[in-house]
């Protein structure tokens, strides 16, 4: 495979403690909810090259472990 990106919350617009005040200021949160970030920049949106059936998608959260999805067919 090859490395499509490779950042972390440094490199983020925003850090998470930012976030964090931003989304408690409108909603409260619980345990066990999450607060998804997106991406920060390098995603290669401009290259052309997207996900193809088959295409494995590896994300690798330092500590906790690996999430691993091969990407399905198209549906309509």
């Amino acid at each position: 495979g090859e490395v499509r990106q490779d950042g972390t919350t440094a490199d983020m617009t925003w850090d998470v403690a930012q976030l964090l005040r931003f989304v408690q200021q409108r909603v409260s949160f619980g345990v066990g909810d999450l607060l998804f970030t997106g991406t920060p920049e390098g995603v290669g949106q401009g290259s052309g090259r997207y996900l193809n059936p088959g295409d494995v998608v590896e994300v690798v959260l330092e500590g906790v472990g690996a999430l691993r999805n091969v990407v399905g067919p198209k549906t309509t």
